[in-house]
């Protein structure tokens, strides 16, 4: 018989302390978190270990999460699929490998956060703060990014295929190994950035463009036009 804690009780014991809590989560890994359709909204959840919970969006109320503190907390493989984490704060929040696909996190704070290979197909990133974020290897296809900034973003590997970045910033952001496709809506200077990055061209006519902000680490630059 599987063992696992409901919402009440998970606020029971986090009533507490929140060192308590995480000792005792660090003691009970094998006990599941099942807090589908849970309200969390506005609670300061700060650097507590929700690591591998569910906390998907199951029925029409959904998973409530907005504004809420989850700054440096352990979100690691939780499912938080479809839930309204809107104006949350995940600074620094451990977000490696958790499903946040279809999730609504606008105007959300992930600075410093890392989402390596976490799934983020088709969430709504609009406005969201990407300072410094890890999201190598993440999935972002299909995924709403309208005006976030994405500024020392590391974005390695990750896939932004069919993604829509207009209006986004993404200076000094590291696109090596990013798939991109005709279909993701980016501003021209990124899109440019990008091929340079990714596309090996040899003998590329760069003169009078504006490369402000621009992160060319591993750009092929040879034989290139770059006069003023």
């Amino acid at each position: 018989m599987e063992l696992y804690v409901k919402t009440d009780e998970f606020l029971n014991l986090l009533e507490k302390s929140k060192d308590e809590w995480n000792c005792w989560r660090a003691e009970n890994l094998n006990i599941a978190l099942e807090l589908t359709d849970a309200n969390l909204s506005g609670l300061d959840l700060y650097k507590v270990n929700l690591s591998n919970a569910n906390l998907r969006c199951a029925e029409l109320t959904g998973t409530d999460l907005s504004r809420a503190n989850f700054s440096r907390a352990n979100l690691s493989r939780a499912n938080l699929s479809g839930a309204d984490l809107s104006g949350a704060d995940l600074s620094g929040a451990d977000l490696s490998r958790a499903d946040l696909s279809g999730a609504d996190l606008s105007g959300a704070d992930l600075s410093g956060a890392d989402l390596f290979a976490a799934n983020c197909v088709r969430a709504d990133f609009i406005k969201t703060d990407f300072h410094g974020t890890k999201l190598i290897q993440a999935n972002l296809r299909e995924a709403n990014l309208r005006g976030a900034s994405l500024d020392d973003a590391d974005l390695r590997e990750a896939n932004i295929t069919s993604a829509n970045l207009y209006e986004a910033t993404l200076s000094k952001t590291d696109l090596f190994g990013s798939l991109l496709s005709r279909d993701t809506r980016i501003d021209g200077k990124w899109r440019l950035v990008w091929e340079i990055i990714n596309q090996r061209k040899i003998g590329r006519n760069l003169q009078e463009l504006d490369f402000s902000g621009a992160y060319l680490i591993g750009a092929n630059l040879r034989a290139a036009n770059l006069r003023a």
